[in-house]
């Protein structure tokens, strides 16, 4: 049907445009019911509006295709649009109505053109639904425009559609609308691709992820401007883009435009424009005139506005202006001379503060000067001291490209990269390893490729061979002090990975000892004491570490916020969860102001699990979504098995089963890379939580047997013992392995001794173990002298848990109303928590009971005799007057008596009240606010 129409799906690349998608499809349904309508598409020249037209239609094949575009060179023939569409006709539809077959006579009438070009369209429109694509309206010829408007207004009940493309000007302005407005127009202005979709494309292109840091750079340069971003990916090298090496990457197409452009501009307003490509930033236009040596900047200014070349808040106090677009800003300075640029640069250094100074004196450089390279490092030293690596790295850098001895530029060279690596954006370290390697070899140099090799790569095995030589080296070549106390912290991160402990301990303390440890590095140390120290000597010793910490999270300085995470990790894993989260919220929110932390997403990870411990499922599920945000090309590789394992819990419990096992699966071949002892765990963990949710031990024990000496006493596997015992211990009572049961049992039990969190834990597998060796009276009376109602427990899944197990043995002891309602209460707990397989379970064991259990008498647990009253009769549907009649009281003290109840248990309504005695399946869970 689509014959001389016909259009293919764009191919090169395309991603995202959902939103624009979703709304298209949406008006195609409205066409295929007999409303006509007028769709255009518009935005800057390159933002992807004849790829979204092609991706879309190509996905209606139902729909007869006619097609034109409008070309420049074309624009004052008569009907040329009106023509190509004529020559999509099938053939013959067209010998009848010669105005559309070349028999038109000179000065013909456009509506008659347009009434023969009804006429052949209503044809089709007898057997399919038509569409009509007009690219470029910009450049259509007039008669051809009034025909298309002859045919909109005479089709308003028609299967027609018609898709108009045009660009938007630089400045935001439209051309006029010659096909005229009206209720069945639909406007669509594209915009640049989001973050995500460029990331999209990067891979789809270039066959390679890219950091996420550098797609978000790549969205400021671009503003996700798909034509721009393709040049930029044909003309950079993959390994630039890579590791962010974007810096004056303008495509040279821009410069020559940009050249083009500033040839016909006025003099001061070329000069203004080189200033602003100097500055780079938005700026006070006095500050803008200062640099470009203009006085009359406001007549300048205008050229640049018209031009669409610069964007202008005259509102504001300073007027500030700016490039309306960083590759504008690039192709401008790219096209000045060097001496040029060099005098701008000059000027500019003297207009801005100290920090912005630095950049504008070394980019006026036109030979090597020592004296301002050793005025960068001091400033770099400034910046290390105060924990700000970044700018340290930056003017490190700096300094080594203009230093004059090659020596000092090698050192610091290598100096710029170890701060790069304590940064937030340490990925863009291993961008200069072919620089590194041309250094001569010292203990500085194996320092820094010891670190990146740690920090950078993951690449373990090399970490510790470099960072060993490091201080061997630094001890025979009297380096400075602060080489050696580095290569000790990081020789004490290298071993922490391979269960060390002793050694970690060692290295870590003659590091501190040593002093002068770049102060990132320094709290890092700290962290990998607090590690060893809880795997060696108990995960309280770990804490006894990061004494120097405040109480408080929110006063503990933001040089020490690793040592704070590490602090609620190990909180998380102690079972002490409500402190955990204050300290890892904390730490969240610090990173998410910008403040940069060498622990990558590891907080986010072990604030996830105690979320789920807790039973805040959804606050679980939305830490997570912030993990697995991070890019793998981004994160540290001895993270990575940790953020799946994570990300695997929620999915797990609420039986999104595919998504678990791509998680648990993802860490599996993360603790493949590292070889790591605790990545290995992690993935066992993950794999047996899966498990449990499966309702499958075996599995569970398959998961946690694959976890080298998981029961050994060695401490290796302490961090994190109190989630994977349990799950052990379920799993071995589950396949029958009694002894070796209550072995682990007693381990367990001793060590959540104290642990509110893990208390009902701790009861359930005892009562299990009880029940397994046949003394199912003694595992009734466990649970029971512990928790004598159901709301006595609280809303984690360990609690719901408990609560179906010892239902199940109160049915199988001819129990069946006590079994039910315990077994209503578990059902409540999952269903509260999402937890579908769980809540399946009880629900099916509800079924077989065949227990009627419309009123729950424990539910009532905590009330007084006449609260407990009131709340029968609220249960039984009796007014507030009923109620006072009923027990013989005013209506007043029924409304004191329900607000108490309702108090008591967090309710909001009768309706919750009544949920919760009979059952409900919204109903909260039956326990007192102070419980949860």
């Amino acid at each position: 049907m689509r014959e001389r129409g016909a259009i293919t799906p764009f191919t090169g690349g395309f991603v995202g445009r959902a939103a624009e998608l979703a709304l298209l499809a949406d008006v195609t349904g409205k066409v295929r019911i007999g409303t006509h309508h007028l769709v255009r598409l518009e935005g800057l020249a390159g933002i992807g509006k004849t790829a979204l037209a092609r991706r879309f239609l190509a996905g209606v094949p139902d729909f007869r295709l006619l097609r034109a575009v409008g070309d420049p060179a074309e624009a004052g023939s008569e009907f040329g649009v009106v023509d190509q569409l004529a020559l999509c006709l099938p053939a013959g539809a067209g010998e009848s109505l010669p105005l559309l077959s070349g028999r038109r006579p000179a000065g013909v009438d456009p509506l008659a053109v347009g009434k023969q070009l009804h006429a052949a369209l209503s044809g089709l429109l007898d057997r399919s639904p038509v569409a009509l694509l007009l690219d470029g309206l910009d450049w259509a010829d007039p008669p051809s425009l009034t025909a298309l408007g002859f045919v909109l207004r005479r089709s308003w009940a028609d299967q027609l559609l018609v898709v108009a493309l045009s660009r938007t000007a630089a400045d935001g302005t439209r051309a006029g609308d010659p096909l005229g407005e009206g209720p069945a127009a639909v406007r669509v202005e594209l915009t640049g691709l989001a973050t995500d979709e460029v990331a999209t494309l990067a891979s789809t292109i270039l066959g390679q992820a890219i950091p996420g840091k550098v797609v978000e750079r790549l969205c400021a340069y671009t503003g996700g401007h798909p034509a721009h971003l393709r040049t930029l990916f044909k003309e950079v090298e993959p390994e630039a883009l890579a590791t962010g090496e974007l810096f004056r990457t303008a495509s040279s197409s821009a410069v020559v435009a940009a050249r083009r452009t500033l040839a016909g501009l006025p003099a001061e307003t070329r000069e203004l424009l080189a200033a602003l490509a100097v500055l780079g930033v938005r700026s006070p236009l006095a500050r803008v005139a200062q640099v470009a040596a203009i006085e009359h900047a406001e007549e300048a200014l205008q050229p640049a506005l018209e031009a669409g070349l610069v964007t202008w808040w005259p509102r504001e106090v300073s007027s500030p202006v700016e490039l309306t677009h960083d590759v504008q800003r690039e192709a401008v300075y790219l096209s000045l001379t060097p001496t040029r640029r060099s005098r701008l640069h000059l000027r500019a250094a003297e207009a801005v503060d100290r920090a912005s100074s630095w950049r504008h004196r070394v980019a006026a450089v036109t030979m090597t000067d020592g004296d301002l390279a050793r005025e960068l490092e001091k400033a770099a030293q400034e910046e290390a001291d105060r924990g700000e690596h970044g700018p340290a790295a930056t003017y490190l850098g700096w300094a080594a490209d203009i230093s004059p001895s090659g020596p000092d530029a090698e050192r610091l060279l290598l100096t710029s990269v170890i701060h790069q690596l304590l940064s937030e954006e340490r990925w863009r370290a291993s961008g200069a390893q072919a620089r590194i390697a041309r250094c001569a070899r010292s203990a500085l140099r194996s320092l820094c490729e010891g670190l990146v090799s740690l920090f950078g790569s993951g690449e373990r095995v090399r970490a510790e061979r470099e960072l060993t030589a490091a201080l061997r080296q630094a001890e025979a070549e009297n380096a400075p002090r602060w080489v050696r106390a580095s290569a000790a912290a990081g020789l004490a991160g290298a071993l922490t990975w391979r269960g060390e402990s002793d050694s970690v301990i060692e290295h870590g303390r003659l590091a501190l000892s040593l002093g002068e440890v770049p102060t990132g590095l320094a709290d890092f140390t700290k962290v990998l004491l607090a590690v060893a120290r809880g795997r060696r000597d108990g995960l309280e010793s770990g804490l006894d570490e990061l004494g120097h910490l405040s109480p408080e999270p929110a006063e503990v300085p933001t040089p020490h916020l690793d040592s704070l995470a590490c602090r609620g990790a190990l909180r998380t894993v102690l079972g002490r969860l409500d402190e955990a989260k204050r300290d890892l919220h904390e730490v969240r929110r610090r990173h998410r102001s910008g403040a940069h932390f060498l622990s990558g997403t590891c907080p986010y990870s072990y604030l996830t699990a105690a979320h789920y411990q807790s039973g805040d499922w959804d606050a679980a599920a939305l830490t997570v979504a912030q993990v697995v945000s991070v890019s793998q090309a981004e994160e540290q590789p001895t993270n990575q098995a940790l953020c799946s394992f994570a990300a695997s819990l929620v999915p797990a419990g609420r039986g999104d089963w595919a998504t678990a096992a791509r998680h648990v699966r993802r860490a599996e071949e993360a603790a493949a890379r590292t070889g790591a002892l605790q990545d290995l765990r992690y993935a066992g963990i993950a794999g047996a939580v899966l498990g449990q949710a499966k309702d499958d031990p075996a599995a569970i024990l398959s998961a946690l047997q694959a976890i080298p000496g998981l029961t050994e006493a060695t401490g290796a596997h302490e961090w994190w013992s109190l989630w994977w015992r349990p799950l052990l211990v379920e799993a071995l009572l589950g396949t029958g392995r009694i002894a070796e049961a209550r072995a682990q049992l007693k381990v367990f039990a001793a060590k959540a001794s104290g642990v509110g969190s893990w208390e009902s834990t701790v009861i359930r597998l005892t009562a299990s173990f009880l029940a397994a060796r046949g003394d199912h009276a003694a595992a009734l009376h466990c649970v029971e002298n512990r928790y004598p109602t159901p709301a006595a427990l609280g809303v984690s899944l360990a609690d719901g848990l408990l609560l179906h197990e010892h239902a199940r043995r109160l049915l199988g002891t001819a129990r069946p109303v006590p079994g039910a309602q315990w077994l209503r209460a578990a059902k409540i707990r999952f269903a509260t928590l999402g937890a579908v397989p769980f809540e399946r379970r009880a629900d099916a064991d509800l079924t077989e009971s065949q227990v009627d259990v419309s009123l729950d008498p424990t539910a009532l647990a905590g009330l007084t005799d006449r609260e407990s009253e009131v709340a029968r009769l609220v249960g039984k549907h009796l007014t507030n007057r009923e109620i006072a009649a009923e027990i013989f009281v005013t209506v007043k003290t029924v409304e004191f008596h329900l607000g108490n109840i309702y108090a008591k248990f967090g309710l909001g309504s009768r309706k919750e009240l009544r949920d919760l005695l009979t059952g409900g399946r919204h109903a909260l869970s039956g326990l007192p606010v102070d419980s949860r």
